[in-house]
């Protein structure tokens, strides 16, 4: 700078103090996501993101909110690079919001034995929770526990800092949403019916729980509609069914115990993701009247079929605002198109199954202008009647001149020769005309074919 012209130099100090100005304001580093790496061969890379990321939480640590800690190649132990961002991380950091997935999560088969991991180190993330003071949402993703190491416990670091006992509003533990495309292990160790209810009863502010269904218990839901909680607003429930598994059965919880919680809790929502193929009565038997129900969302490996929608139909035709399937379901058209002519107040439609070009129309006829989400997967859509008539087991049949041909190239053919183009656009035009608004794509509201997904997002403009 001492080369610079006088009037040049002051030009450069403004824009320096402006620039500093615009780094440090507080919305900019209101939500950061710190992803580390542990003791995965790579240490000349842990190293410089160490060495970057410390000067940079000391400096504008305290300007943190919303943190998403992910920690990836957990294996029993961590780097002394990893130790120093995380001890930096509590020390400087004011979060009202914590997030924590440390990877990979650790399946029943891991704990077999005398494995266990070194306690300094999972300590080193714990105290994130135990010395928090401003804590209002935590959100545990991915956790490795050990059922013989009560130190590493999250749960019980969680209810060991006293300052949290009326802080703590929002509580997720092992939840995923349908949307996340994150893969979700199904024999993972969670905390059990006994362990939640102590937590629970610990936080009397709760306002929104996100659970697993093994870890729920009527005595929990009979707990959380006692007077001295607070009226519970959410509540999440993953279903992670398994017949081979003790703690993969569905809970029972009695039906007067889900009234209790309803009357306590008037403006309760129950958001259900299925994760598993499970059967249809297990599914109908733990969804019952007295559930408020307003979300259902079915996982890409899951499975729905029509017993499953017309039950969630009949039984939540007052409450249902959701109805998300990633699964890929068929034959389902007249179910799909009378839940939404029964729920009134459905809103809110994923489809990622078989359906007719009709179909489709008829649902974005049915509602409107008042679909807050509307998607359809495309590649699914049918635009010739004469594609349903075989059957998706068939992969190779006979033609008439007994010539045989697989069934899907065929239709792939066909498709192409029938111009399904010009069908696809059609519908697009049609659905718009529907809706009346631009439909959603990946970075901004508008009618557009993004991912051969159909995606009208219903926001109002303005």
């Amino acid at each position: 700078m001492s080369f610079l012209p006088l009037s040049d130099r002051g030009r450069l100090a403004r824009t320096c103090r402006a620039l500093e100005a615009s780094f440090c304001h507080p919305s900019l580093w209101y939500a950061v996501t710190v992803t580390l790496h542990g003791d995965t061969g790579r240490r000349n890379c842990v190293g410089r993101t160490a060495a970057s990321y410390v000067p940079m939480v000391e400096r504008f640590g305290a300007y943190f909110q919303d943190l998403t800690l992910i920690v990836h190649g957990y294996d029993m132990k961590m780097t002394p690079d990893c130790e120093a961002v995380v001890a930096c991380l509590g020390r400087c950091c004011r979060y009202e919001r914590l997030t924590l997935d440390v990877r990979s999560l650790v399946r029943s088969r891991d704990i077999v034995g005398d494995l266990e991991p070194r306690t300094t180190d999972l300590d080193v993330l714990a105290r994130l929770v135990a010395d928090a003071y401003r804590l209002r949402t935590f959100e545990l993703r991915a956790w490795p526990v050990y059922p013989r190491v009560r130190s590493v416990d999250m749960l019980a670091a969680l209810q060991s800092n006293d300052k949290l006992r009326g802080c703590l509003e929002r509580l997720s533990l092992y939840w995923q949403s349908a949307d996340n495309s994150t893969w979700v292990s199904l024999n993972t160790v969670v905390p059990s019916p006994a362990q939640m209810l102590a937590a629970t009863a610990h936080f009397t502010r709760l306002r929104a729980l996100y659970v697993r269904s093994s870890m729920l218990s009527d005595d929990l839901i009979v707990d959380l509609a006692d007077s001295r909680h607070a009226p519970l607003q959410r509540l999440g429930i993953l279903v992670t069914y398994s017949s081979s598994r003790s703690d993969g059965e569905i809970p029972r919880i009695e039906a007067t115990s889900w009234g209790r919680l309803r009357a306590y809790s008037p403006s309760l929502q129950v958001h259900v993701t299925v994760m598993t193929r499970m059967p249809a009565d297990k599914l109908s038997d733990m969804l019952m009247p007295e559930m408020p129900v307003t979300a259902v969302s079915f996982m890409r490996y899951s499975q729905c079929g029509a017993t499953n929608i017309r039950s969630i139909t009949d039984k939540f035709c007052a409450s249902l605002h959701k109805f998300v399937d990633y699964s890929d379901a068929s034959g389902l058209d007249a179910d799909i198109v009378a839940m939404a002519t029964k729920c009134s107040h459905l809103d809110y439609l994923v489809y990622n199954g078989t359906l007719r070009s009709s179909t489709v129309r008829e649902l974005a006829r049915l509602r409107g202008g008042r679909w807050v989400h509307f998607r359809i997967n495309m590649d699914n859509v049918v635009t010739r009647d004469a594609d349903l008539e075989d059957d998706d087991d068939v992969i190779i049949k006979k033609g008439d001149d007994n010539s045989c041909y697989v069934v899907k190239i065929r239709q792939l053919a066909e498709a192409a020769a029938d111009n399904r183009t010009e069908a696809i656009d059609q519908l697009t035009a049609d659905v718009t005309s529907c809706i009346g608004r631009k439909c959603f794509s990946k970075n901004k509201l508008q009618f557009s074919d993004v991912g051969n997904d159909l995606t009208s997002c219903m926001k109002k403009s303005g």
